[in-house]
This record gives structure tokens, sequence and C-alpha cells, in this order.
């Protein structure tokens, strides 16, 4: 059983309907693999900022660049 929508005014063709079928929601496996792209993604992003905050110092002095 599907939803079926008509245009307003008279149809072209007496028996013409266009039929509308709502679209399925996606299967449960495609949702926990987007669900694990971001988390890792996320983990990337606070691994990256947490080593460049504890190298930041390092890379400082070695560079020769002193706070002001």
């Amino acid at each position: 059983m599907g939803i079926s929508w008509r245009a307003p005014g008279p149809p072209a063709h007496p028996q013409e309907e266009i039929s509308c079928l709502p679209t399925p929601p996606p299967s449960s496996r495609k949702r926990w693999l987007g669900l694990a792209l971001i988390a890792t993604a996320q983990f990337v992003v606070i691994m990256d900022t947490s080593i460049i905050g504890v190298a930041l110092p390092d890379i400082q002095a070695d560079l020769g660049f002193t706070p002001e």
C-alpha cells in the first residue's frame, strides 16, 4: 500500500497517477558503520590536539622561539 499523489487540475491521462512510496530507513549496519566512522574521526582529532599540546613547548625550544 503506497501513498498516491496527484497534481492539482485534471490529469493529462484520466488513469495517470504518480505513486510516491516512502524511502526505507537505512539498514542498521550502515548506521553502525557511520557511527564508527564519526567516532574514529573524533578520536583522531582529540589525539592530534593532545599531541600538539604536549609537543609544542619542545618544538618551540628546538626552533629557538621564545614566548613574548
